[in-house]
């Protein structure tokens, strides 16, 4: 286990790494027209566990599963 720089079609993560696997704890930057950013728990190369997703439009802290709103959260929308 340990932290590694990954860049592929202008996305960037930043965290750990298990068996060549995003796993643990890190932050996803996105390649999207709204600044989308995750930080939080990754499992198995998958945004999954609790986090924090910020865009220029909404903030959501809470749980995530393969990268979507699952369980408990709260959405912070800024439009």
């Amino acid at each position: 286990m340990g932290r590694k720089h990954f860049v592929a079609s202008n996305e960037r993560y930043e965290g750990e790494w298990i068996n060549g696997q995003m796993t643990g704890f890190g932050k996803y930057f996105f390649s999207s027209h709204d600044n989308k950013v995750y930080t939080g728990q990754f499992y198995n190369g998958d945004l999954y566990g609790n986090g924090v997703i910020t865009t220029d439009n909404y903030t959501y802290r809470g749980m995530v599963k393969y990268g979507y709103f699952d369980g408990h959260g709260k959405l912070e929308d800024f439009i």
